[in-house]
């Protein structure tokens, strides 16, 4: 069994934090294997979140310089990576590894969203991009190189009356359509560098970015695109749900 003193200290640490409190654990004695008296801290909304340690039936080595007792732990999340051991010296050691380790939970679940979300716009692309893998890995003729610059002129305007809607700060104004036109000169550049497949999968990557900040659709991004594909009676990207758009059929007379 723990010492109650021990077992008090490490739920006061629990409380020692802004926004969580010992109310969002559970915490459970219990002995292990070596017969080690031990504790589990598990965070009650996300299970995978937890800090147990247990206590050596004995304390360190008299050859040391100070004993101490070293509370063999392991934590999830760890500092670095997902989960970790590590060993804390005394008490002081331990209740300090406790509030990093709060630290971390409140970081990482504050973090969840943007996580949620660089996936999910990862699968975005993706799943544009497998659609561009029917491009063949050739240089863009003269004329595919002539109308992809006129498009990517005509998305630059659209994008740029909707930043002036949307924008009325004017440093912010300056510096949003800056970017984008750098983008563009940027894909511009390139046509005549990359392949077919390789550009169309880099200006796949732009389009999503540039969907974080604009509410519309890009409809002059989705005519790009649809100057890049075969016209073969494919079906067109949508780029506003990033998905494929089924064809209207056509009927027969």
């Amino acid at each position: 069994m723990l010492r109650p003193a021990l077992v008090k200290a490490v739920v006061s640490t629990l409380d020692n934090h802004p926004h969580i409190s010992r109310d969002d654990f559970i915490v459970t004695e219990y002995t292990n294997k070596s017969n080690e008296p031990c504790l589990g801290i598990k965070y009650r909304y996300v299970e995978d979140f937890y800090f147990n340690f247990h206590v050596p039936l004995r304390r360190s080595s008299a050859r040391e310089l100070t004993e101490a007792y070293w509370f063999n732990c392991s934590i999830r999340p760890g500092v670095e990576s997902v989960e970790e051991t590590l060993l804390a010296e005394g008490r002081d050691g331990l209740t300090s590894e406790i509030k990093a380790w709060l630290k971390r939970i409140y970081e990482d679940i504050i973090s969840a969203p943007a996580m949620r979300e660089l996936k999910e716009h990862a699968a975005a692309i993706e799943q544009i991009t497998e659609k561009l893998r029917v491009l063949p890995d050739e240089p863009l003729s003269r004329e595919d190189i002539e109308a992809l610059a006129k498009g990517l002129d005509a998305l630059k305007t659209e994008l740029t009356e909707e930043i002036k809607k949307e924008s009325e700060d004017k440093q912010q104004l300056k510096r949003r359509v800056d970017e984008l036109g750098k983008d563009i000169e940027f894909l511009k550049k390139t046509l005549e560098s990359l392949s077919k497949r390789q550009w169309g999968e880099l200006f796949a990557t732009r389009v999503q970015r540039w969907k974080q900040h604009f509410s519309h659709q890009l409809k002059a991004g989705a005519r790009v695109f649809q100057l890049l594909l075969p016209d073969d009676g494919s079906e067109p990207i949508d780029v506003k749900t990033d998905k494929v758009r089924p064809q209207a059929t056509k009927s027969k007379t």
